[in-house]
């Protein structure tokens, strides 16, 4: 009985390690689009329709950026 609650411990600890490692790269991947969308907007005169499509990103998202842009002039 010992071996299968520390088999099952061990499996958890493991399961919890790929999911805060699978989080960080996903928050990664996040914050690497947003900075490409805020360079594209700051650095080309593309519309948002294709700054969202370059990035894989909704044009929501492209708006709401370029509107926390422009705030910050």
């Amino acid at each position: 009985m010992s071996y299968d609650s520390s088999l099952k411990a061990k499996w958890d600890y493991e399961n919890v390690l790929d999911y805060a490692v699978g989080t960080a790269d996903e928050k990664a991947r996040e914050e690497s689009k947003i900075e490409f969308v805020k360079n594209l907007l700051i650095n080309t005169d593309f519309p948002v329709s294709k700054v969202a499509m370059l990035v894989e990103v909704t044009e929501q998202l492209v708006l709401q950026i370029q509107q926390e842009l422009n705030e910050k002039k």
